[in-house]
């Protein structure tokens, strides 16, 4: 997509072209955006959360956490049990943690459903980082880890399973699925 009238910040910095800037837990996941606000995965207090943010000015609107019974393996430095990048529709708000599975919110953060899984397992302990997509009323995941890897597509309003692909030659991922027509 290019924008002939777009005029992008050509210098940016800490304090060059900034308009706000908030203080978050650490989240290597990337923000995911939807009109007027902005959400984010983070890990803090050993709790794996869900944040939400106003794009305009930074205000914290809220958070929802999960306290998992077990963390799965990740690199302290750089990796991060939250590391996903949540996905919304701008109904519903997917977020994806390999120590506790899939939980899905409304827009103003209330629990729709919850999906535990089993704890991910990642090939040379570094973590997860797979992120999911919401197409129609479908919400897929790719789940792969060092074995029994899936492409997973739940129903997003209930969490149930639509339907289930084995990956059996998939091995550790950090991708996120793309829906091509």
């Amino acid at each position: 997509c290019v924008s002939e009238k777009g005029k992008p910040p050509v210098q940016i910095s800490p304090t060059n072209n900034v308009l706000w800037k908030v203080q978050v837990p650490w989240s290597p996941s990337s923000p995911c955006v939807w009109r007027d606000r902005i959400f984010l995965s983070s890990f803090a207090d050993d709790q794996l959360q869900t944040r939400c943010y106003s794009r305009k000015d930074g205000k914290w609107l809220w958070s929802r956490s999960i306290m998992p019974n077990k963390l799965e393996l990740f690199h302290r430095s750089e990796g991060s049990p939250a590391a996903s990048t949540p996905a919304t529709d701008g109904k519903y708000v997917l977020c994806y943690f390999g120590s506790f599975g899939l939980v899905c919110y409304n827009i103003e953060g209330g629990e729709v459903w919850r999906r535990p899984m089993a704890v991910a397992e990642s090939s040379g302990g570094f973590g997860t980082g797979t992120s999911r997509v919401i197409v129609g009323k479908l919400a897929l995941l790719c789940r792969d880890q060092d074995q029994n890897s899936v492409l997973l597509a739940l129903d997003v309003r209930t969490g149930k399973t639509v339907w289930e692909t084995a990956r059996p030659d998939a091995i550790g991922s950090f991708g996120t699925p793309i829906v091509w027509k």
